[in-house]
């Protein structure tokens, strides 16, 4: 089975593009751990929970 893998950044963290983002077949979302801080990833993940 093939996944679709999106990387989330500054870019593509708000709730809106992440339920872009699955709808159009992301099945993976990809956190980029060499920049930004917690609570910078923190708040994506939340994003992420509520596009789900």
């Amino acid at each position: 089975m093939t996944k679709i893998v999106g990387t989330l950044g500054p870019r593509s963290r708000s709730a809106d593009i992440i339920s872009s983002c699955l709808k159009a077949g992301m099945s993976v979302a990809r956190f980029d751990f060499s920049w930004g801080n917690a609570e910078f990833h923190q708040e994506t993940l939340e994003n992420l929970k509520a596009a789900v």
